[in-house]
């Protein structure tokens, strides 16, 4: 389901970076201002080993979406503690509709994990969640998709707990 387009989408809003002007719009389109004043698009194409679109500003490489993080949800775009989740897991998704800032804690309960292993001394499938650095066993399961499910719900109850603080 593709939604609605409003003109506020389209709006470009003007920006500085390190001495850089820019102006982006929530659909996630961005450009920079050149030394003549002119406006040149930055193609948002895949350009770094990870799959993202980076943007270099007086040498410094910047993600584009932390770029618009910056201009839509006041980020700090050089803040390594703060991270951004694409909702739709597409890096090149830059609208503001599918970023969500994270921090290093949070950001892994929405990857996606397989959350157990498999003990061959017991012959089961051991879940394990971390959470704050601190990695917790849950009860053995004798099949994978138990051990999964097991894993899901800690990970959906972390979650709810994180979000409702």
């Amino acid at each position: 389901m593709i939604p609605e387009r409003t003109e506020t989408d389209h709006e470009w809003i003007e920006f500085k970076i390190l001495e850089t002007t820019l102006k982006a719009n929530r659909l996630g389109d961005l450009q920079r201002q050149m030394k003549s004043n002119r406006w040149k698009t930055i193609e948002n194409k895949p350009n770094h080993s990870q799959g993202y679109n980076v943007v270099l500003i007086n040498k410094k490489q910047v993600i584009r979406g932390k770029i618009l993080a910056y201009a839509f949800l006041g980020i700090d775009p050089f803040d390594k503690s703060m991270l951004v989740f694409y909702k739709d897991d597409n890096r090149l998704n830059s609208s503001i509709e599918n970023l969500d800032p994270q921090t290093r804690q949070t950001i892994n309960f929405y990857r996606n994990s397989k959350g157990y292993y498999y003990d061959k001394w017991n012959k089961k499938y051991v879940p394990l969640i971390t959470h704050n650095g601190e990695s917790k066993k849950l009860t053995p399961c004798d099949n994978a998709e138990d051990a999964h499910h097991l894993y899901m719900k800690e990970k959906n109850r972390i979650i709810t707990t994180i979000q409702k603080s």
